[in-house]
C-alpha cells in the first residue's frame, strides 16, 4: 500500500463488504516505527522526516480505528520486540 493513496474509508467498506469479523492493525513495527502520532519518538509516520506527514490522514491508526470501529470490531497490535529508542530519528524509505 502506498500511504500517499491511503483511503481509510475504502478499508472500512472493504472489511464490511468482505464479511470481516474484526480488523487487527499493526500500530508499531518491531523496529519501533509507529503508525500514530506519539510524543515519545520522532520515529513515526507523523514525523517531519516522513514524506507522508503532511497528508490529512497521516495519523493512520487514528483514522483506521475511527472508521473501522463503526463497522467491525477493531484491535491494535504493537510489536514489543524493541522498545522505542530516542536516538533513532532517521527514516529509511
Amino acid at each position: 500500500m502506498s500511504p500517499v493513496r491511503f483511503q481509510p474509508e475504502e478499508w472500512a467498506a472493504l472489511a464490511t463488504d468482505s464479511g470481516f469479523k474484526c480488523l487487527i492493525f499493526t500500530t508499531k513495527h518491531h523496529d519501533g516505527f509507529c503508525m500514530w502520532d506519539i510524543a515519545y519518538t520522532d520515529y513515526k509516520i507523523t514525523s517531519a522526516d516522513c514524506p507522508f506527514h503532511t497528508n490529512p490522514c497521516a495519523d493512520v491508526m487514528r483514522h483506521v480505528s475511527n472508521l473501522t470501529y463503526k463497522f467491525v470490531p477493531f484491535g491494535r497490535y504493537g510489536s514489543m520486540t524493541r522498545r522505542i529508542r530516542r536516538e533513532r530519528y532517521t527514516l529509511s524509505l
